[in-house]
């Protein structure tokens, strides 16, 4: 893939193949997510370094919806930050915490058939289940640290 125009150097964690073709990666080196299209050609990217709206600090995980919406484990700011298929900011959910909804070190995002977001977090060891408007619907304990990615069990549906 080509990176992004007048960006030298790419940290790619994630990688994400949506439905109707391409990839969405999440670029934690350089704060972002960037989009690709079928070929490998770069079509836009979103995010810098910081706490607001649309920016990250380590953006560790991403996911994608059937609607073409993006989920972003933004793992130093402790929260989900979801966005439009061309990166308009929707909403966000989470902060640093223990509590239901509140995370640690959120390292990984999946979104199963009927739209529930699954977040695993490696510093509360557990999956937590939101909707897709980020309401916290439930959650999973025992999480196994050396994994680095979430796969959603039939247990926690």
């Amino acid at each position: 893939m080509e990176h992004s125009p007048g960006k030298e150097k790419m940290f790619y964690d994630d990688l994400w193949f949506f439905i109707t073709g391409g990839k969405y990666v999440s670029d934690r080196g350089n704060q972002r997510i960037e989009k690709f299209g079928d070929t490998g050609n770069f079509i836009r990217e979103w995010g810098s370094l910081g706490a607001g709206q649309g920016q990250f600090n380590f953006p560790d995980s991403l996911a994608v919806d059937s609607a073409a919406n993006v989920y972003v484990g933004d793992r130093d700011n402790h929260r989900i930050q979801k966005f439009s298929s061309s990166g308009n900011f929707i909403r966000e959910w989470g902060k640093f915490g223990q509590a239901d909804g509140e995370f640690e070190t959120p390292f990984d995002v999946a979104i199963d058939t009927s739209g529930n977001v699954f977040v695993a977090d490696r510093g509360t060891e557990r999956i937590q289940k939101f909707t897709s408007s980020g309401l916290f619907s439930g959650h999973g304990e025992h999480l196994v640290q050396e994994t680095d990615n979430l796969i959603i069990s039939m247990e926690l549906l």
